[in-house]
């Protein structure tokens, strides 16, 4: 399910990092101290012709 402006706006530093995920492999970050910022996590996979 997609992140809403109005869910990460609601997120708030917890004293610890933390992640939430939204679709696609795209993941929102939050810092310790509020920070956040968006992560893109790839999955390569090998497929080997033999």
């Amino acid at each position: 399910m997609a992140l809403t402006d109005t869910e990460i706006r609601k997120l708030k530093a917890t004293g610890t990092e933390y992640q939430k995920a939204d679709r696609g492999g795209l993941v929102l970050v939050v810092r310790a101290k509020g920070e956040k910022f968006w992560r893109c996590e790839l999955r390569i996979i090998e497929y080997l012709h033999g």
